[in-house]
Parts: structure tokens; C-alpha cells; sequence
């Protein structure tokens, strides 16, 4: 005696339904994260081109004790630790601030595209360049309602003369205005 064709026939079509629905999931469970590291690799290369390009427009000359105040106030070992390194203390590195200004969102997910574009960033760029282009698009507070952005636009607001013209003292004065990395960037 046999088994019915009927019984056959449904449990083969079971373990056919069962067997497509382990393959659509295996699949989601796979091509999911990869569709992800896709799309965040994309996000990544977007912003650090991004801040490529900020760098490469924002190397206005500067003058030396202006960019050396800054490297100073803000990461004082910035030159001359390895690219790639972060900062010995706590805080963001300059070349993190940089690339944070180009990365949109929030959430971790934020977080991790500026980092990784940072870590490229500094790995690839000059590090003279990278602290000029900071200096030359920090925000520097507001003045009648406009942002200033860059230590010249600052000099000039706050001062009234150009940033080679400024005294050490105001060079200083002029160094404190910078927010901390916590504060937004304002447009």
C-alpha cells in the first residue's frame, strides 16, 4: 500500500513554501547589512568629497601666528601627531570638526560616517592644509545677524582690520571666540 498522492503532494508543497520562505529571509538577512554598507560607503565618499573640496577652496593664506594660535587653542599636537591618530585627550581632532560641518543626520549613524571621513580625510590630507581650511571656515559667532566664518571674517568683524594687522593680544581674543566642538555650526 502507498502513501495517497494527495498527502505527497501537500507536504511537498509545504516544504517548497517553507524552503521559499527560508530563502527570502536568509536573503534579507544577508543582502540587508550589505545594503547598508553600500549605502553608508556612499554617504562616506559624499561627505569626505565634501571636505576635500573645503579644503582644497579654503586655502587662503593665513597669516603664520593667526593659523599657529588656532593649532594651538584647538589641538595643539594636530601637526605633528601620525594621521590617523586621534587626539590623546579627549575632544575632536581638527580634521573631525572639519568633516563634521559636511556630514548630515543624526544618531549613530551619523556618528559613524564622520568618523570614517575623518579618519580618511586625515589619512589622505595635509595636515597643514586641513588646519588652514579649519581656520579659514570656523565659526566664529555672529555679528547684526550673520554667521562669520574664518578667522579673517572674525579679525575683520571684531576688529575692524585685517588678520595680519591684529596685536597677539587681540590674536588670542580673537582665538576664544571659537565655540567648543559641542556647539553647532550655525549657517
Amino acid at each position: 500500500m502507498g502513501i495517497p498522492a494527495t498527502l505527497t503532494d501537500t507536504s511537498m508543497s509545504r516544504r517548497g513554501t517553507v524552503l521559499k520562505i527560508l530563502a527570502v529571509v536568509l536573503g534579507v538577512l544577508l543582502v540587508t547589512p550589505l545594503l547598508v554598507i553600500i549605502g553608508s560607503w556612499i554617504a562616506v565618499r559624499k561627505e569626505l568629497a565634501a571636505a576635500e573640496s573645503d579644503i582644497a577652496t579654503h586655502q587662503q593664506p593665513l597669516p603664520e601666528r593667526a593659523l599657529q594660535a588656532v593649532i594651538a587653542i584647538e589641538d595643539p599636537d594636530f601637526l605633528s601627531r601620525p594621521p590617523g591618530r586621534n587626539r590623546e585627550h579627549h575632544g575632536s581632532s581638527l580634521t573631525q570638526r572639519l568633516v563634521k560641518w559636511h556630514v548630515e543626520g543624526r544618531g549613530p549613524k551619523r556618528q559613524f560616517h564622520w568618523l570614517v571621513a575623518a579618519l580618511l580625510a586625515d589619512l589622505r590630507g595635509d595636515r597643514r592644509e586641513i588646519a588652514v581650511a579649519y581656520a579659514n571656515t570656523v565659526y566664529m559667532g555672529r555679528v547684526d545677524g550673520r554667521a562669520l566664518e574664518g578667522i579673517r571674517a572674525g579679525s575683520l568683524a571684531y576688529f575692524g582690520r585685517p588678520a595680519e594687522q591684529l596685536t597677539p593680544a587681540q590674536l588670542t581674543a580673537l582665538v576664544a571666540c571659537i565655540p567648543p566642538p559641542r556647539a553647532s555650526r550655525l549657517p
